[in-house]
């Protein structure tokens, strides 16, 4: 026997069919935050946990908050807001509830970035909803909660870029809502916790100045101020104000060596003049080499990298000005592959710097499914790329013993290294050609009238 026709009027009836759904994204973000909590106990990355983290926490129990500025071997050059929830692990471990050292304060340290892993699903989920509608909001929550960069670098690694990320996702959310006063709020909450924000800086304040004119800049600029200010402003007047100036101006050319952890085109550039070539690796890798000492002294392959990154961030920008009225969703995408471009094209980088911007993508595949292919590939790269870090780390001992399986296992990662380096190459440039093609696919899904 058939069932009886709802009596329910159609309103209630969508309410009551759509309550379902509703509770897709709070249990997904549940379930993140339950797999960063029970994992973070288990690893870790050695060197910032212990000679970072947990060193400047007892510096912080020792002279205050400003204490890891004054750190005798390894003075912080962070901006304040991860100093404070540091002084605030030194208060915890100060209670002598756990060891000190232990697996409990490491879950601690990566509470914030755990919780901004989960904060993520229901910015997207909720955030995007009216302006895309519901299907396009759980696709993008459910991108970025499997964006597992992201939670290797919270959960696994203990580092703030999931951090980062969130304040970027807001920043977003906020100028798709047109709400420009909170993306200023954001993105001054993001300068305070890391100086990478300004990577993804020009392309925000651009798309904000062709949107929303001089009111949206001022409403934004505000912001941004007040924020800046509000997480400054105690560190300084706690007597650190150089430090806090340090740790924004003070970042340039501080790694005088190209790191092997991160695969980019330095890397690639590295291993050929290593290994074809039989350049010394302290030569081959040193930041401070020349490109052409007897015509261009002091020139050097860092200015190569920034030449490089200025022309694409250059083709960023335009792509911004070029669709600002027939796509202004195209934000995300911009922002990612600003990202992805700093980490691939520039020198002194680390493997966790892309994770922020790349995580945009979570946003950009969602609205636009040609950006698909770039969100799998820059998931798999850095997904590896982390994850091949912390083993070495967590094992260092062991692979630099010299033993047959040892080197066995370097020359396997070493390669595959390279290869991954070659890949986030070509995933950059397919990049670069989507985001500055001209044309709207149809694969975009309009937001709602």
């Amino acid at each position: 026997m058939p069932d009886a026709p709802s009596t329910l009027p159609p309103a209630d009836r969508e309410t009551r069919d759509a309550r379902p759904r509703d509770r897709f994204i709070p249990q997904l973000a549940f379930i993140v935050l339950i797999i960063g909590l029970a994992s973070a106990p288990l690893v870790r990355a050695p060197l910032d946990m212990h000679e970072y983290w947990l060193a400047w926490a007892d510096a912080s129990a020792q002279l205050g908050v400003t204490g890891p500025y004054a750190h005798p071997t390894r003075p912080a050059n962070y901006p304040p807001m991860w100093l404070y929830w540091i002084a605030c692990v030194a208060h915890i471990r100060e209670l002598n509830l756990v060891d000190p050292n232990g697996p409990v304060i490491w879950t601690i340290v990566k509470l914030p970035n755990i919780l901004a892993c989960a904060i993520g699903v229901l910015v997207c989920g909720f955030g995007l909803r009216d302006r895309f509608g519901p299907l396009v909001a759980r696709r993008a929550a459910l991108a970025w909660a499997l964006f597992t960069p992201l939670y290797i670098n919270a959960a696994l690694w203990a580092q703030t870029d999931a951090w980062l990320a969130l304040f970027l996702l807001l920043a977003i959310i906020h100028f798709l809502s047109r709400q420009t006063f909170w993306l200023g709020i954001a993105m001054g909450l993001a300068l305070s916790l890391k100086l990478q924000t300004v990577v993804a800086g020009p392309v925000i304040a651009l798309a904000v100045a062709l949107q929303f004119g001089l009111p949206g800049i001022v409403r934004s600029g505000l912001g941004f101020l007040l924020a800046l200010s509000a997480v400054l402003l105690p560190m300084i007047l706690a007597g650190a104000g150089p430090s806090v100036r340090d740790a924004y101006l003070g970042q340039v050319d501080m790694v005088k060596l190209r790191q092997v952890s991160a695969y980019n085109l330095w890397l690639i550039l590295d291993t050929f003049d290593i290994v074809v070539r039989n350049m010394p690796v302290d030569l081959a890798r040193s930041d401070l080499r020349e490109v052409w000492p007897e015509r261009l002294p002091g020139f050097r392959y860092t200015h190569i990298g920034l030449i490089l990154f200025a022309s694409c961030l250059l083709l960023i920008l335009r792509a911004v000005c070029i669709h600002r009225k027939s796509n202004p969703e195209i934000l995300p995408a911009a922002v990612a592959m600003s990202g992805a471009a700093f980490y691939i094209l520039c020198t002194q980088m680390h493997s966790r710097y892309a994770v922020p911007c790349a995580a945009m993508l979570a946003i950009a595949f969602a609205i636009d499914r040609r950006w698909r292919f770039i969100y799998l590939g820059f998931l798999i790269t850095l997904t590896l790329n982390q994850g091949i870090y912390l083993a070495r780390e967590n094992h260092q001992q062991f692979l630099s013993a010299g033993s047959t399986t040892a080197n066995a296992i370097n020359l396997i990662t070493r390669s595959l290294a390279v290869l991954l380096a070659v890949a986030n190459l070509g995933l950059l440039i397919f990049g670069m050609k989507l985001l500055t093609r001209r044309d709207r696919s149809n694969n975009v899904d309009p937001p709602i009238a």
